[in-house]
């Protein structure tokens, strides 16, 4: 008895290696496996955006900020599709010692963040391809809200309608 329970055993086990292997093969191509995002530095966003025609996001963080740690590691990677579409910037308003350039300019982090009108973070700027601000947001902002802001700047929307009357046709939180 135990013998004929040990071959079904054996049997199935070599009926199910190729099965197994088969699904380990499937499971692991069909994981999608994204690269991390690409950050430029602000003065090659602007001109990137510029040359492309796309929007540029400039998000505004700073080391020391939890909630910029979070947008970056929770909230953004679940907007990759409209991140995709932008041309990406991102700007660490508490190192004093890297200078960026910005219109010829030499700037800290905290000098680019005050020139495009924010100073908090975590803090967005979008910014047409015509380098024209679209909008300003600070602080932590939930996966739903970004995605409108996102999506108002990816699809064009700023061009035709304030974001006040394309937040009344897409619900805004």
């Amino acid at each position: 008895m135990i013998f004929r329970h040990l071959f079904v055993i054996i049997a199935l086990a070599a009926t199910m290696t190729p099965l197994i292997a088969e699904s380990k093969e499937i499971h692991t191509s069909q994981i999608p496996l994204h690269e991390p995002l690409k950050w430029e530095s602000i003065d090659r966003a602007l001109a990137i955006g510029n040359e492309t025609s796309q929007v540029t996001l400039v998000f505004f963080h700073a080391g020391w900020c939890g909630p910029c740690r979070l947008v970056e590691n929770k909230i953004l990677p679940q907007l990759r599709p409209l991140l995709d579409q932008m041309v990406l910037a991102k700007v660490d308003i508490g190192d004093d010692t890297t200078h960026l350039t910005v219109n010829q300019s030499l700037l800290t982090g905290a000098e680019v963040a005050r020139l495009m009108g924010t100073s908090s973070t975590p803090g967005f700027v979008l910014i047409a391809p015509d380098g024209k601000p679209i909008l300003r947001e600070t602080g932590l902002i939930n996966v739903k809200a970004l995605g409108i802001l996102l999506a108002y700047a990816t699809t064009g929307a700023y061009r035709h309608d304030s974001f006040e009357e394309y937040t009344k046709v897409t619900r805004w939180p």
